[in-house]
C-alpha cells in the first residue's frame, strides 16, 4: 500500500481517530486525578507471641530440651497472618481509628510477616497513622481474646515517608497513545472486512 493511500485512509476515518483518542486521553487523565496521592510509608511488621520473650529469657537460666509452648504460639501466629490482614484492611478498623483521610492497606508477604502501608495528605500524618494503627491493632488483639498473646511487631525502623501521585501529563498522553492504536485497530478491521 502507497502513502497516498494510507493519507486516503486516514483522512476518510478521522472522526474515528479523533474520538478515540479523545476519549482514551480523556479517561486516563480522569483516573489520574482521582488516583491515590500524598505521602507513602512502609514497614514490615512480624506476627509473634509476647510469651516467647519470656520464655526464651527463662530458658538461659534452665535450659529446656522441648519448649513445646513456643512451637505452638509460633503455629498460632503463622495461622493468624491471614486474620490480620484482613482486620487492618477492614474499613470499620480504619473508621475506628479516626484518621481522616489517611487510607491503610496491609500485605501478607510470608508466614509471619506483615506490610503495612499508609497514604496520608501530610508527612507527620503518615507516621501518626501508622503508630496509631499498629497500637490499636494490638489492643483490638487484647480485646477480642485476653489469652491472646500474639502481636505484630515492627522489623527495622521505617523508612522516611514519600510523595506518590500519577503525574496527569503522561497519563494524558498514555491514553492519547493507546486511543492511537485502539483506532488504528478498528480502521484496519474496519478495512479488512469492507465495512
Amino acid at each position: 500500500m502507497e502513502l497516498k493511500l494510507y493519507l486516503i485512509l486516514i483522512k476518510k476515518n478521522l472522526l474515528v481517530i479523533i474520538v478515540c483518542v479523545a476519549l482514551s486521553a480523556s479517561f486516563a487523565y480522569f483516573i489520574s486525578i482521582k488516583a491515590e496521592s500524598g505521602y507513602k510509608l512502609e514497614q514490615s511488621f512480624l506476627m509473634s507471641s509476647t510469651s516467647i520473650q519470656t520464655n526464651q529469657t527463662s530458658q538461659t537460666a534452665s535450659p529446656q530440651i522441648y519448649d513445646f509452648d513456643n512451637f505452638y504460639n509460633q503455629e498460632k501466629a503463622r495461622n493468624f497472618t491471614d486474620t490480620a490482614v484482613a482486620i487492618l484492611q477492614n474499613p470499620d478498623f480504619a473508621n475506628s481509628l479516626n484518621i481522616g483521610g489517611s487510607r491503610i492497606s496491609a500485605q501478607k508477604l510470608s508466614p509471619q510477616l506483615i506490610k503495612i502501608t499508609v497514604i496520608s495528605d501530610s508527612f507527620s500524618d503518615s507516621q501518626f497513622t501508622l503508630e496509631r494503627a499498629v497500637l490499636e491493632f494490638n489492643r483490638k488483639l487484647k480485646a477480642l481474646d485476653p489469652q491472646n498473646s500474639l502481636e505484630v511487631k515492627p522489623i527495622g525502623t521505617a523508612r522516611e515517608p514519600i510523595f506518590t501521585r500519577i503525574n496527569t501529563n503522561i497519563a494524558l498522553a498514555a491514553g492519547a497513545v493507546f486511543g492511537l492504536a485502539v483506532s488504528a485497530f478498528l480502521i484496519s478491521v474496519k478495512t479488512y472486512f469492507k465495512l
